[in-house]
């Protein structure tokens, strides 16, 4: 090696430069994801589930330490791992998303005054979202199950649909 020319392990380069600045912004939007999640929870306007996977996709880019903290979470790491592995959503959850979503469309249509553009608009991004939900996998691919498993589901004992 030459003198004075620096070796692969003290390298600047943009790359770098930039890589730190990058993790810092995706730790900080992964916590305020988190944190609009968390008010979800108490808040009906705020989608709690779609924050959550955001904040893990957040998380998985900025730190690692973050994103298996949020996967050791009881209440929210199968689900993130369901959805990080296979794009999945449990028929529970779709079914959960549902009622929620026509019920406040619904009384926001039907019992709020808002301009006539906004009643037809509303029904049309739900039915969009629905769509988008319903269209999701509720089980892992057949070949993803390990040898021998049941049609079953792990939680509860439900029956996974196909």
């Amino acid at each position: 090696m030459r003198a004075g020319r620096r070796g692969p392990q003290n390298r600047t380069g943009p790359s770098r430069m930039f890589r730190q600045p990058a993790k810092a912004l995706f730790i900080a939007a992964g916590c305020v994801s988190l944190a609009l999640a968390t008010l979800g929870i108490f808040l009906p306007v705020l989608p709690t589930t779609p924050l959550i996977l955001l904040a893990a996709f957040f998380f998985s880019k900025g730190s690692d330490r973050l994103h298996r903290w949020l996967l050791a979470r009881p209440a929210v790491g199968k689900m993130i791992r369901n959805w990080e592995q296979y794009g999945l959503i449990r028929t529970r959850a779709k079914i959960t998303a549902t009622v929620m979503i026509v019920a406040l469309i619904s009384f926001t249509v039907f019992y709020l005054a808002i301009p006539w553009v906004m009643k037809f608009l509303l029904p049309l991004i739900a039915g969009g979202v629905l769509l988008f939900i319903w269209t999701r996998p509720s089980a892992p691919p057949i070949s993803a199950r390990a040898p021998g498993a049941s049609l079953y589901s792990p939680e509860k004992g439900a029956a996974i649909s196909r």
